[in-house]
């Protein structure tokens, strides 16, 4: 399962066709797995197969195959009932009733995967270093069909003027800046600021090679932050500017010191991809 998701978070933006399938053998190996814890309470209860049978069967059941406790399993419990009643409730409950199942238990059970996967300080090094990788893959693709007029992942063309890497749409690129440019950013204004004490740490002295505590790594990851930002511009995409600009201002209610440097940034960026917007995308703000 954890290998199964390294690769899926690297094919993310890649390949989607890939992402089925490495999905389906994500779902196998975890039905074995919990299939023998399964078959292992069963063991315990074999010799009880009188009136104690059915209940003792529910209960291996439901230990076997419930999700990882986490905070978060009520509030998505709640999102899904909603989803559901909005699927029984619609116009086209046959298409509704597919995405319901394909798309969002999909994500849900990635969700609990990756809990029940990613459960150590090594492996979510390792999930940190493959996601790192392909998010550098893809910015430096579409800062590369910003200049040869196509990316070198798919071939795919610029149109409109907006940058889309290795998605069909600028949006979709904007959607996929838009979950890692706030992250990125702040974790290399971290490293930066505190390189020598996190370098000293037992977290990364035992788990992580010498080059990513090294300065010149903190250096790529500055110039990914960078080139992830100048791609944000270039999409010209006006949601996922909003929705990057919202997350700072979430940022900012916890690290209000950061002020003076965001609306700087922010100011800098205006100057240079509003006027170009206007030119390219032939649309007002």
């Amino acid at each position: 399962m954890s290998f199964g998701l390294y690769a899926t978070v690297f094919f993310l933006p890649i390949a989607p066709a890939i992402i089925e399938g490495l999905f389906v053998v994500i779902l196998l190996a975890f039905l074995i797995k919990r299939s023998n814890l399964f078959l292992n309470y069963m063991k315990d209860f074999r010799h009880k197969l009188g009136q104690d049978f059915p209940p003792k069967l529910f209960y291996a059941v439901t230990q076997s195959y419930k999700p990882i406790e986490n905070p978060l399993n009520k509030p998505i419990a709640g999102y899904l009932l909603i989803s559901f009643l909005s699927v029984i409730l619609g116009q086209y409950i046959d298409v509704g009733f597919k995405g319901f199942v394909f798309k969002l238990l999909q994500g849900v059970f990635t969700f609990f995967i990756f809990l029940e996967c990613i459960n150590s300080k090594k492996r979510f090094l390792i999930f940190l270093t493959v996601f790192l990788a392909s998010f550098t893959l893809i910015t430096i693709n579409g800062l590369w069909q910003y200049f040869v007029r196509e990316d070198f992942i798919h071939y795919y063309p610029i149109n409109d003027g907006r940058v889309t890497s290795s998605f069909k749409h600028a949006n979709d690129f904007g959607g996929y800046l838009v979950m890692v440019i706030p992250v990125i950013l702040m974790a290399t204004a971290c490293l930066m600021r505190n390189y020598r004490t996190i370098a000293k740490e037992d977290l990364f002295q035992i788990h992580v090679k010498p080059f990513f505590r090294s300065k010149l790594f903190v250096i790529m990851l500055f110039l990914t932050t960078l080139v992830s930002i100048i791609n944000l511009g270039l999409t010209y995409s006006r949601g996922a500017w909003l929705a990057v600009f919202l997350g700072f201002i979430i940022v900012l209610l916890r690290k209000p010191k950061f002020l003076v440097v965001f609306l700087i940034c922010l100011l800098v960026f205006m100057a240079i991809f509003i006027p170009s917007m206007l030119k390219e995308r032939t649309s007002n703000i």
